[in-house]
């Protein structure tokens, strides 16, 4: 999603890359027997395998969310910004591939002029809201929650220099995982600060937004028999954070006044090495209730306990934490401190590598 801003760019599409999984190669060895005994044997022939694949793309049709001059149909004209004015745009991603994946979105490339001396995009604030509805041009844009801003994720400030620019640094996006014809639509707003110097008059930006995509690990929490602290309500029991789904209303979640945990039984000792947690503000209510300090733990037995993450001062609504791989049959989640005196979990999920 390329941009470029002259004067403020103009943003473009992001190139969305089309990402192939690895194949696998099936062998089977025969080991003849040493015997005299009579043999006899049936071959299966014709067997097939192949590999299912990751394929994403959005509903630009090539076109730049934001371009300079006249904008074609749903772009948005770009230039001579001034400071402390806006431009926004969106675009509808859709993924198109057989195998669950996980998308994050990164910046993969941008330059700048700066004739005058400062780059514009040290000037530039950048906001990404992810909705359920809504396409190129945003008509339609509705059911929205903030991907990316001044707060989230936490200890990030907004400026365009300070977006992510790799995938493994990215933001996750949309539901866990991705399937066959899911979607989302993107808004993207960017903000001139009102406290540029006049050095960055004239100056020009051009950024690749990327959305890439790949296979997803199993949550292996997925489902698994779990216990936690007294809920708010009866239907929003510690089953719910371990169900699958946090985009099925303002009940599809776990809550407990505090302080509050959170345990699952994964059945037998795996290896893990990532949680994720989605919030109140993943699950579509306040973000002023996300989890601020909690604490993740591991146990083989149930018993023993090894705390894993620690975390203070959360913002986001989306977390993701990623450990040294550790084996562990129990997790549990312990919360201090979250807005509105409860603990509002949508989904925990656990992976492996």
């Amino acid at each position: 999603m390329m941009a470029r801003i002259p004067r403020i760019p103009r943003i473009p599409r992001p190139r969305l890359p089309v990402l192939m999984a690895a194949l696998f190669l099936l062998g089977i060895v025969l080991v003849p027997l040493a015997s005299a005994a009579f043999t006899g044997s049936v071959s299966n022939t014709g067997s097939r395998l192949s590999a299912g694949n990751v394929v994403i793309g959005d509903d630009a049709a090539g076109a730049a969310l934001f371009t300079v001059g006249t904008p074609g149909t749903g772009q948005v004209d770009g230039s001579g910004l001034r400071p402390g004015q806006s431009v926004a745009n969106c675009v509808k991603v859709t993924y198109n591939g057989t195998l669950p994946a996980q998308v994050h979105l990164y910046v993969s490339a941008r330059t700048d002029t700066a004739p005058n001396g400062s780059r514009l995009s040290e000037n530039l604030h950048v906001s990404v809201q992810e909705a359920t509805s809504g396409t190129f041009g945003c008509t339609g844009f509705g059911g929205a929650s903030p991907l990316w801003d001044g707060t989230h994720p936490a200890a990030q400030q907004d400026w365009l220099t300070g977006f992510p620019t790799t995938y493994a640094t990215g933001a996750p996006t949309g539901p866990s995982p991705w399937t066959t014809g899911t979607f989302r639509t993107y808004k993207l707003t960017f903000t001139l600060d009102p406290a540029t110097p006049d050095t960055a008059a004239a100056a020009t930006t051009n950024v690749v937004f990327r959305w890439e995509a790949h296979s997803a690990p199993v949550n292996v929490a997925a489902n698994r028999p779990a216990t936690g602290s007294s809920p708010c309500a009866s239907t929003e029991a510690a089953d719910k954070a371990f169900n699958g789904s946090y985009t099925n209303g303002r009940g599809d979640k776990f809550c407990s006044a505090l302080p509050a945990y959170l345990q699952m039984d994964l059945g037998r000792t795996v290896t893990l090495d990532t949680f994720v947690i989605r919030h109140s503000g993943a699950g579509g209510e306040t973000t002023d209730w996300n989890l601020s300090d909690y604490h993740i733990d591991l146990s083989t037995d149930g018993s023993t306990w090894t705390t894993v993450v620690t975390v203070t001062g959360n913002t986001a609504s989306v977390t993701t934490h990623s450990i040294t791989p550790t084996p562990g049959r129990y997790a549990r989640l312990k919360v201090s401190q979250a807005g509105g005196g409860a603990a509002r979990i949508y989904e925990f999920e656990i992976y492996g590598p």
